[in-house]
């Protein structure tokens, strides 16, 4: 009698020791893939945000206007406003050009709309000024408040926050926290 061939193949110990090592090395892959995309979370938000700034800036300094930037809890609406908490610019914002700090559609061009984060990220700012900066005709800050800090933070804390610091000359420039230097995230100061 002869043997049968053997055929090429994975046995069933062979496929469940695979399946176990890869099941071993997700236990410990996930958690530090969870915080990879907190901080990217984090990140992206505060580039939206550094980004309006610099358009509120560059169309300050191109239409020689003044140009708000305010929190809005209604940012995507068809009629958005300037409301929302004073210093609480989670929920959106508004850069538009304007001789005041308040949003008016029929007076007011709008330039741009920040729609916030849906992912329970706090952005907090230290103005406390009606809530809303402004940069003025040549490209300089606006605000009776002085420098400006933005705070963007998730529930880790500081450790992993952003802040956006824009100075009297109208220039922001951010950084990241770190294990003794934590943004502050209730009073960015």
């Amino acid at each position: 009698m002869g043997m049968l061939p053997r055929t090429a193949g994975f046995t069933l110990i062979e496929l469940l020791v695979t399946v176990s090592l890869a099941a071993v090395l997700m236990m410990f892959a996930v958690p530090g893939l969870s915080g990879f995309v907190k901080s990217a979370q984090v990140r992206s938000a505060a580039y939206d945000l550094h980004g309006a700034l610099a358009t509120a800036r560059s169309e300050a300094l191109r239409l020689r206007a003044r140009m708000v930037l305010c929190p809005s809890d209604d940012s995507t609406t068809s009629d958005p406003s300037c409301a929302g908490a004073v210093r609480d610019w989670s929920t959106g914002w508004l850069v538009f050009a304007s001789g005041d700090d308040t949003f008016d559609a029929s007076t007011d061009l709008l330039v741009k709309v920040g729609s916030g984060s849906d992912q329970g990220l706090e952005v907090r700012s230290n103005s406390t000024a009606v809530g809303a900066f402004a940069f003025a005709e040549d490209g300089t800050l606006d605000s009776a408040a002085g420098a400006v800090r933005i705070a963007i933070c998730d529930e880790r804390g500081g450790e992993h926050g952003v802040q956006i610091d824009i100075a009297s000359l109208g220039a922001s420039t951010s950084w990241k926290g770190a294990p003794g230097e934590p943004v502050d995230c209730s009073d960015p100061a």
